[in-house]
């Protein structure tokens, strides 16, 4: 993640990155828990956290390749500059247990404060 998934991003490797998770989380399907224990079981919990590290993994590489444009902490240098008329939308992403996760976008409604480019 460090290296394909940083601040600053680009498309070959994000999708590199997506790629490498989804491998991951097809070796992870066959963890074998050494620890049988059913008090303090911290091979089980040290599973569970890294099923759940892939899949957030995979969802910030899923949503970040989709995502052309610069916004926030997201930095696409192949995609420079924000675009509001395409992706002033919130990534919304669903989870698939025969597949990739589903990828859909909603509106964001704007209330009280428009948004705004952040300058420094």
């Amino acid at each position: 993640m460090t290296d394909k998934v940083g601040v600053y991003r680009q498309e070959k490797p994000l999708a590199e990155a997506v790629e490498s998770l989804a491998a991951l989380k097809e070796r992870y399907k066959s963890v074998i828990l050494h620890n049988k224990g059913d008090v303090f079981n911290y091979d089980l919990m040290d599973a569970l956290e890294l099923g759940g590290m892939l899949e957030l993994a995979e969802v910030t590489a899923l949503t970040a390749l989709k995502r052309t444009e610069c916004r926030g902490s997201h930095w696409r240098t192949d995609h420079p500059g924000r675009d509001d008329e395409n992706w002033l939308k919130h990534s919304m992403v669903y989870y698939n247990p025969d597949g990739p996760p589903r990828l859909e976008y909603t509106d964001v409604v704007i209330t009280k404060y428009q948004p705004t480019e952040r300058k420094y």
